[in-house]
Parts: structure tokens; sequence; C-alpha cells
């Protein structure tokens, strides 16, 4: 559970910051379109509701996709107040990315969101994604990596990576939309605002606080030299149209838009939330949650490994390997609340419990502590200048990575912002290490289940006892206590058997009088006695050499 950071430490972290978060960024500002972008209620005309036996189309797939709700997402808002309360004005940056319409038209001010308005709430919709270009012939940087750098299209033709496509509108074939490039636009956050650092001293590591790197683990994995990108896992690929149109022909290995990931308690919290939007898309959410929910389940593999055998009384140890199978670290993206855990349960013959590490609580929604437990998160502080000790939620104000244990991609290659913090790995996996004693000979069971959580009560929490501004932290806990509280999502699991045989029997003490003896000194007489034959053999055969 993450503290609160003492007064005096986030008191330094909030002077040592501008008044306002105020920092220019490159791609397209605010009121530069001379487009408005289209609303994506529109596109559904064409490229929804078109296929009666599947929820494929474009527009029913993004309409439950966490792009759709990223403006809209009680849990963004809930946390969007906070970062507005602790810097004034930062919150545009996040609405940068979250509500791409409002931001582009001016509405971002102040930067709690208070002043989007109908469209807006649609997050990234169809026209935003589709009018996205890699730069401008003024900016030879471009692209840009992470902070929704982005440049909008004035023309209001819409780019895309199918060719020859029979639309009914202005289409550019766009190999930018092809790439993952055009993902790591929002995929990496960076504070702009703050240098990161070490949380042991507070020194400066002369770069600014890396937030998020989804995209940038996957640059630095294997994925990107085998061919493999961002839309290959979060797109799901299918066979058939792209629009109810009479001129759209049939086509092999379209993309869906879910962009799904692991959050699949967003469907529930934003049916709770709207009930009116819940009814409208409901096969669209339902959709959506399958798919994180299938995401979750091929994302990594477990394993028990257990020794030969053990035995009564002693110490029994075995290892847990969790493989990563996606191509960035798992879990990845917004760190706070985020987590994967293992948990752990061994069981004698008779079904009775020896060891049991990992458990969570389902009535008070929590995790339990215990010395064996193996977490997968990152943690951090705020430092400000000093030695970060205690974790924090404030987003906008950490600066500290205390703990990295998330599990890297394969063919990880990681830069000091992404390497991991307070454990190490030698490849995709982890092994946790467990031990438990055995109490009497037989079999034990080990059972081990990989868990992953959207959020945390802890941070449920944290973001209703922080807000003074509005009812968005208890607006949020009531979504949440409606919704399943967040229940964590079993990812894989294994279980596998271990004999254990009685403790060799251990010799009484010498004054007992008892002639038996132990192993060692069995062999040591058996010893003695083979020197006695072979002295005796080389008397024997001095006497010979003598006589001849």
């Amino acid at each position: 559970m993450a503290r609160r950071v003492c007064t005096t430490v986030l008191l330094s972290a909030v002077l040592s910051m501008p008044a306002r978060a105020e920092v220019p960024l490159p791609g397209t500002q605010p009121e530069d379109l001379a487009t408005p972008l289209q609303p994506s209620e529109s596109c559904a005309n064409c490229h929804g509701g078109f296929d009666e036996a599947r929820v494929v189309e474009p527009w029913d797939t993004w309409a439950g996709s966490p792009m759709a709700h990223a403006a809209r997402d009680p849990l963004f808002l809930a946390s969007l107040t906070i970062t507005e309360q602790d810097l004034p004005g930062a919150g545009d940056f996040c609405l940068r990315c979250h509500a791409p319409n409002g931001w582009l038209a001016g509405r971002s001010t102040p930067g709690d969101g208070r002043q989007l308005r109908g469209e807006d709430w649609e997050g990234i919709g169809c026209d935003f994604c589709h009018r996205l270009e890699e730069g401008t012939a003024q900016d030879p940087q471009a692209p840009y990596v992470g902070n929704a750098q982005y440049f909008v299209s004035n023309d209001p033709a819409k780019r895309g990576g199918l060719s020859n496509p029979a639309a009914e509108h202005a289409t550019i074939d766009s190999d930018y939309h092809r790439s993952s490039m055009l993902c790591a636009l929002c995929h990496d956050v960076t504070n702009p605002l703050l240098p990161q650092r070490d949380p042991a001293t507070g020194a400066s590591l002369g770069r600014n606080v890396a937030l998020e790197r989804t995209w940038t683990e996957w640059a630095q994995s294997d994925f990107p030299d085998e061919g493999i990108g961002c839309t290959d896992c979060h797109m799901g690929a299918y066979d058939g149209l792209t629009a109810g149109t009479a001129a759209a022909p049939a086509r092999l290995g379209l993309h869906g838009h879910e962009f799904n990931g692991g959050n699949a308690w967003l469907p529930l919290a934003l049916a709770e939330a709207d009930p009116s939007l819940g009814a409208a898309r409901a096969e669209s959410l339902d959709h959506a949650r399958a798919k994180a929910l299938e995401a979750l389940q091929e994302a990594a593999t477990v394993e028990v490994l257990p020794p030969e055998q053990g035995r009564v009384g002693e110490p029994l140890r075995f290892e847990v390997r969790v493989t990563n199978l996606t191509g960035h670290k798992l879990p990845t993206g917004y760190p706070e609340g985020r987590r994967m855990w293992l948990q752990v349960v061994v069981r004698d013959g008779g079904g009775r419990e020896l060891m049991h590490s990992g458990a969570y609580d389902t009535t008070t929604a929590t995790l339990e502590e215990d010395p064996q437990l193996r977490l997968y998160e990152a943690k951090w502080g705020v430092s400000g200048g000093a030695p970060a000790t205690e974790s924090s939620f404030h987003f906008a104000l950490v600066d500290a990575l205390l703990t990295d244990t998330r599990i890297p991609p394969r063919g990880f290659r990681p830069s000091d912002e992404t390497r991991p913090v307070g454990r190490s790995y030698e490849g995709p996996y982890d092994l946790a290490p467990y031990e438990v004693l055995p109490e009497q000979a037989g079999e034990l069971t080990v059972e081990a289940t990989l868990w992953y959580q959207t959020t945390t009560r802890a941070y449920v929490e944290w973001l209703v006892a922080e807000n003074v501004s509005d009812s968005r932290g208890s607006d949020l806990r009531r979504i949440w206590e409606a919704s399943g509280r967040a229940a964590p999502v079993a990812m894989a699991s294994a279980t596998a058997t271990i004999p254990v045989v009685e403790a060799e029997e251990t010799p009484p003490p010498a004054a007992t009088g008892c002639a038996c003896s132990s192993a060692a000194e069995r062999r040591g007489g058996a010893a003695i006695l083979l020197w006695v034959l072979a002295l005796g053999r080389h008397v024997e055969r001095g006497h010979r050499r003598r006589r001849a």
C-alpha cells in the first residue's frame, strides 16, 4: 500500500516546479486546425453494424475500446483532478492525448477537463487517428516519440494502411498507419518539467522522468526485428468487410479496432458510470471486455519447477517460472495501482494447506502481505532533491523510481530509463523462489496462479482522500464498488506434485551402547580393512622377491 508522502518532501517538489505547467511541445497546436475533426458517430453509418454474426466492424470494435473512452474513464478523471490540484495546468498535458478533439479546439483550460463537451468525450476518435501524419516539412525532427506530439493534417482525407480502398470519401495510403511509430505518440510518457532523481541520494540522473515506456520497451525487444508490431497484438485480425457499402470488397487480414490491453474492468466501470452509454454500446463493451480477458490469458505462461523429492522436517525449495509473451514489460503502461502477482498454494495429501502466498481477500479487496509474496509492479516516489523512501501516487510530482519488478520482453536491451529496479532478470521470465516445510511423508501439490489487477483499493481510496476539488473521487469509489472492485483476473496457472519421504534416521548417542554404526563409521571401517589387506599383499610380494 502506498503511504502518503511526508509534507516537507511533497512541498519541496511542488516549490521546485513552475506555478503553472506550461511546456510547449512540437506538433499541431490548439486552434491550428482549419478543418475541424469529424464526429466519430458519423463513421458508424458505413463502418458499423453491417456484420450481424460478429463484432468485427471498425466502428463497433472502436466503440467499446479504451481509445473511445480515454476521456470518460472514471479512473482517469479522478487522477486528472489530483494532477490539476498538484500543479495547475498539468492536466492540459494529459488531455492532449486523452481528449485530442477538445485539446485541439482549445478546450483544455482549465486542465481538469471541465470545458470539454460533446465529441470531446469520445476520447481518441476516428478522424483524429485517420488524419495523423508523420510531420511537416517545417519540422525535420518529426515524427516524435511520446507525449502526444502529433501532427494532424488539415486535409480531411482519411489516411490508413489499406491500399486501394473503395471508399465514399477521399483517402490517402499511409505507411505511417502501418507502422508502430504512430503508437509511439501516446504510449511513452515523460514529465517534461522534472528531472528524474536517484531515490537513494536525490541527485539528478540527467534525464526527465520516464513515467511510461511501453513503446520503448517494445523497441528495445526482439519483436521489431521479428516483424511483430503493436497492431499485430492489439488490433485483432479478421477476414471480411471494412464497410457496409455496396462497393466495399471482402478482404483478408483486416484489423479490428479493439485496441485491447489488459483493462477488462473498464467496460464494467463505464456501464456503471453511465447506464445509458452502457445500454447503447452493450455489445461493443462486452466485446471489449472479452478481448481484454483474451489478451491477459495470452500474455504469460506459468510453470512450477519442483525438486525430485522432499524430506519430512526439512525445508523444501522450489521455483515458479513466469514467462512474458508480450512485446513489452508485463505489466506495462500507467504504473499507479496496476500490478501482477503470483498466488502459490501448497497442500499435503490430505488437502491441508502448508503454505499460501499471494492470497487475495475478495471481501476486503486487498492483497494479503506475506514474506514470499512475488509482485510485479513499478513504484515511484517524490524526491525533490532529497532521498525518496516512500512510494507516492502523485503522478505529476513523482521523480524517483523506487522499484520496477515488471518482467521484460524477449530479447530486452534496456537503457538506463527502462532497466529493472529491485530485481534482475536473465530473460523474459522470472524464477520466483518458494519454500515450504513438509510435515509428513506422502505427496505435496503445488498450485501457482498469475493474477493481474487494473487498479487497487489503495489507489482508489487515495484518489478519494486527496480530492478537495470535485466529486470525481467519490464517484470513482461508487463505480468501483458497483463494478466488482476491479477484481483480479487469472492470467495463467500451473500445478505440480512433489513426493515427500521420511527423513533419514539419525544414530543415537554412543553412550547408549548400541552396536549399530553410522554410514560414516561403516565407510571408515571398510577403508581401514582395505588398507590392512593392501599392506598384507605388499609384504607378501616383498617376501617373494627375497625368496627369489
